[in-house]
Parts: structure tokens; C-alpha cells; sequence
């Protein structure tokens, strides 16, 4: 998903808005694929905050104001649209792919431990 929305995110700048001329320089189009990696990374894991936080960290070498702006907006969007989708695949299916754990005790708990004097 991350790859997928990193070309996703490396088209704008060459063929589908080719009309807008300010975004034809190598900043913008590095700040398109760093965006659309971040939301690859929200939708991945759901989480937004993550995906921003991996372009500002580790895809831009640089930090701005209204890049973390754009960068927080797609992961928004990515994951929302991701639950979105997940929800909707998920009815037909009514819990099937749903994941439940247990836990039992096997020994006595700390509480109840009582420590030996050697002494």
C-alpha cells in the first residue's frame, strides 16, 4: 500500500495536473512522493498521526509549516478511507476475520507469592 501511494503521490507534478506549472520543481515533486508514502502508511496502520510523522522524520529532508499541513490531510484522508473500506469489505463477512485473545493464569500471581527466608 505504501508503494502504491508512493507513485500515486509521484504523478501530479508530470501528468495528471500539468497545468499547474508551480509544481514542476524537484521540491514539489519530492514533497508529493513523501506525502503519498505517509499515506501509505496511514492506511496501512490506520493511523494518521504515524503516517505524518513519517514524512516530517525519515521522507523530507526538510521541515515546513504547510508540508506537515498537506502531509497530516492525506493521512487523514488515507485512513479514513481505509476504515471506510475495511468496514464495507468486513460486512459481508460479519466476523469471520475477527481476532480474539484469551489469557489464563498458569501460576500463582505476585500477590500471592510469599518470598522464603534463607535466613
Amino acid at each position: 500500500m505504501v508503494r502504491m501511494l508512493y507513485y500515486i503521490g509521484r504523478l501530479p507534478p508530470h501528468s495528471t495536473f500539468s497545468h499547474l506549472r508551480s509544481m514542476r520543481n524537484d521540491l514539489d515533486q519530492r514533497d508529493f512522493v513523501a506525502i503519498g508514502a505517509g499515506a501509505g502508511v496511514a492506511a496501512a496502520f490506520l493511523a494518521p498521526i504515524s503516517g505524518t510523522l513519517f514524512v516530517v522524520e525519515e521522507a523530507t529532508s526538510h521541515f515546513s509549516l504547510p508540508l506537515l499541513w498537506r502531509a497530516f490531510s492525506a493521512s487523514m484522508i488515507a485512513s479514513y478511507t481505509s476504515h471506510v473500506l475495511d468496514v464495507a469489505s468486513n460486512e459481508h463477512q460479519q466476523g469471520k476475520n475477527t481476532f480474539h485473545v484469551t489469557f489464563q493464569q498458569v501460576g500463582p500471581t505476585l500477590a500471592e507469592h510469599r518470598p522464603c527466608n534463607t535466613f
